[in-house]
């Protein structure tokens, strides 16, 4: 199935028309725009439940993701078709995205309970056009609906294919560079509440990760390692090395060689569910052969868009 039969053009938004204060103006107006094009007044919900639906999903947690995106949905029981609209924002709203970033693509679905599969075939299928930098400025730039309705069109993008790590990856929200002192390391992971964070160079090229156990074993002596207990040293200060530490000593050179959890952002399903279980990955760094990093899985990631069908 082509992605232009799903997104189809009486439900693409090219720039809302009412004064953007919170969602819920967003969602009200995708609302209008089905109720005008499509025969969602036929089914057997009120408005205001549909609705209602909608927010209460983005209650539990925002669905936009960052780096420009949000995926606002409901899976309701009892619902007889599914209903899609892709609403664009040049200039981009406040979506209470996961980055703090403007939002400029909303992919809105509403879809019947069972069909969960197909939320995210959906979803992946328009993720795969949106991944092109070059189509997301183009998009941006278009003058009408049509126009944009012609981008998706002349996608030779099909609905349905596997589900694979490029579609469900999330962004990667903050990151280390490998020249950053330990000081800055620890203010960075403070800052977004996070044990652990990626070590990038300028061109986002991974080189390793650095967590709060790499920050906590520089302090402490090697043959500490080889203990069973510290009786003998318990008040030594485990952070007297750390505060010592010279500006000029980065992350770069205290990063170990050990394996890094990665996954190609063409992997299946079954790879990424092997990698997460077998070899008992939480967190896998979704990179390309360049080694530069693309996006992130967790086991949140599964639970969110597969277990709990999103």
């Amino acid at each position: 199935m082509k992605l232009s039969f799903i997104f189809k053009e009486n439900c693409i938004i090219r720039n809302f028309k009412k004064d953007i204060v919170d969602k819920a103006d967003i969602i009200n107006e995708i609302f209008d725009l089905l109720y005008k094009n499509t025969s969602i007044a036929t089914e057997s919900f009120s408005r205001d439940f549909l609705l209602s639906e909608i927010l209460r999903r983005e209650k539990e947690q925002t669905t936009a993701i960052g780096e420009g995106f949000a995926f606002p949905h409901a899976r309701v029981e009892g619902l007889k078709l599914s209903y899609t609209v892709f609403a664009v924002s040049q200039k981009g709203v406040n979506f209470e995205s996961l980055d703090d970033k403007p939002t400029h693509f909303f992919i809105f679905n509403l879809i019947p309970a069972i069909r969960a599969n197909y939320l995210l075939k959906t979803r992946a299928g328009i993720t795969r056009l949106l991944s092109s930098s070059k189509v997301r400025d183009n998009i941006l730039k278009a003058d009408s609906v049509e126009a944009i309705s012609s981008i998706i069109s002349e996608s030779d993008i099909e609905v349905g294919n596997d589900i694979i790590a490029s579609d469900i990856m999330r962004p990667q929200i903050g990151r280390i560079s490998k020249n950053a002192t330990l000081k800055d390391t620890a203010r960075t992971l403070h800052r977004y509440h996070t044990d652990s964070l990626p070590v990038t160079d300028k061109d986002n090229v991974l080189h390793g990760i650095i967590s709060c156990h790499d920050l906590f074993s520089y302090g402490m002596p090697r043959f500490f390692f080889s203990l069973h207990q510290i009786s003998f040293v318990k008040h030594m200060d485990p952070f007297e090395r750390y505060f010592k530490v010279d500006e000029s000593l980065t992350v770069e050179k205290i990063l170990t060689d050990k394996k890094l959890p990665l996954i190609s952002p063409t992997a299946t399903m079954m790879e990424i569910i092997f990698e997460m279980t077998v070899n008992n990955s939480e967190t896998l760094y979704v990179v390309n052969k360049e080694k530069k990093l693309l996006g992130i899985l967790d086991r949140y990631t599964i639970i969110d868009k597969i277990l709990v069908a999103v």
